[in-house]
This record gives structure tokens, C-alpha cells and sequence, in this order.
């Protein structure tokens, strides 16, 4: 959730960088409007701490949960992705907090981050960033591949999803009627896509130079 990354050997599991790596994002402004409502969630926080005890940090476990999902309180809110074909990490987060203008320690934009694994001598690796791209409004989904690596991925948001090259170049972005909730599922023997939201779900086709939904 704070943006610390590691890299362990797959046979061993020693630790291959010398100490973990923080993706530069701040701290996210969840601006997110969905539901469920503030008082919803409390009653599911108060339901939660009945049946397992209180959380030991102090936050409701069902907050927790739509912080994760929607992007608020924690710089990275999902999973990565790998390049098969050339091996370059996507990993989606927050991006650096100068960059929506404000200098207030809180990001209130997205950043797609393509990350190089590079060795740093004496069998250690360290990550580099070889491509970053910022987007308005944050995200809760993983970045997705096609099946070639060629494209990737992500939603923001605000119902929106975007397509960008492995150099992180936008190609298009799709305005959705609602926000989405998952990572975008992606078929492997064409170039259809499926999202969902809290109510419904997409398809998509990717039309080369821009998308539609159907």
C-alpha cells in the first residue's frame, strides 16, 4: 500500500536489491463518489469489529477494504504486471506530489510506472523507471496486458480507460458511464476487453487508434 517493492530469487528467495525500492507517488486525495455511503460503511466497520475484534491500526476493516479499492490512503491499491516478451514491470500507483500543481504532500493524479530490473553488481538488481504516465484521478485496478505486451491498460477514476503503448504512450481513452472497480479483463485471441463496475459490466473492443464499448 505505501509503494515498497521487492525482488526476491526464485529459488532461494534472497533479497536481490540491496534494500526495497519506493515508487515515488505521494500519498492519494481519494475523490471517489460511489457508494457505498460514509454511514454504510460504518455500520459494516462496527458489524466487522463484533464478529473479529478491532482492527490494530485503529481503521475499520471494511474502510480498509474501499480504501483499497478506490484509491484512497494508499499510494498503490493493486498488482503489477509483466512484459512475457521483454520483461518490463507496469505497476500502477500515485504520481509525485508536484505534479497536480499543489504542493501538499497528496497526489490527485494516477501514474502508470514501467519499471526496468537492471543488475547492480555483486548479484544485486536495483529498479529502474524506464516510463511513467499521469493521469487525473487515481486508480484501484492493475495495470492489464494484451497478449503480445504491445498495450496496456487502466482505468482512473472517473469511468475512464486508457490505453497506452509499453513506452507508456496514451493510444486512446474511453469514457465508461460509471467508475471501475476491477482490473480490465483483456482476451487473449482478440481484441476485446471486459470491465465492471458496481453494477454492471463493459465490453470493449480496442479499434487500434481508439475504443468503443458495445
Amino acid at each position: 500500500m505505501m509503494g515498497h517493492m521487492y525482488a526476491l530469487d526464485r529459488k532461494t528467495g534472497k533479497q536481490l536489491l540491496r534494500e526495497p525500492w519506493v515508487l515515488p507517488g505521494s500519498m492519494p486525495l481519494s475523490i471517489t463518489k460511489e457508494l457505498p455511503t460514509k454511514d454504510r460503511i460504518k455500520k459494516v466497520d462496527a458489524l466487522m469489529d463484533e464478529v473479529f475484534g478491532p482492527a490494530a491500526d485503529g481503521v475499520g476493516r471494511f474502510t480498509r477494504v474501499m480504501d483499497v479499492i478506490f484509491g484512497g490512503g494508499a499510494k498503490v491499491a493493486n498488482f503489477y504486471a509483466i512484459d512475457q516478451i521483454i520483461g518490463r514491470i507496469f505497476i500502477a500507483g500515485t504520481s509525485p506530489d508536484e505534479v497536480d500543481g499543489k504542493k501538499d504532500d497528496l497526489s490527485e493524479y494516477g501514474a502508470l510506472y514501467a519499471l526496468e530490473l537492471v543488475p547492480d553488481g555483486d548479484g544485486y538488481y536495483r529498479f529502474e523507471i524506464a516510463a511513467r504516465a499521469d493521469f487525473k484521478g487515481g486508480t484501484g485496478s492493475s495495470p492489464s496486458l494484451s497478449a503480445d505486451g504491445s498495450r496496456v491498460y487502466i482505468s482512473d477514476n472517473f469511468g475512464g480507460v486508457l490505453a497506452l503503448d509499453r513506452d507508456l504512450k496514451r493510444i486512446w481513452n474511453l469514457k465508461l458511464p460509471e467508475q471501475i472497480a476491477a482490473s480490465i479483463a483483456v482476451a487473449s485471441d482478440s481484441n476485446e476487453m471486459f470491465a465492471v463496475s458496481t453494477r454492471n459490466i463493459y465490453k470493449m473492443v480496442d479499434q487500434s487508434n481508439y475504443g468503443v464499448y458495445v
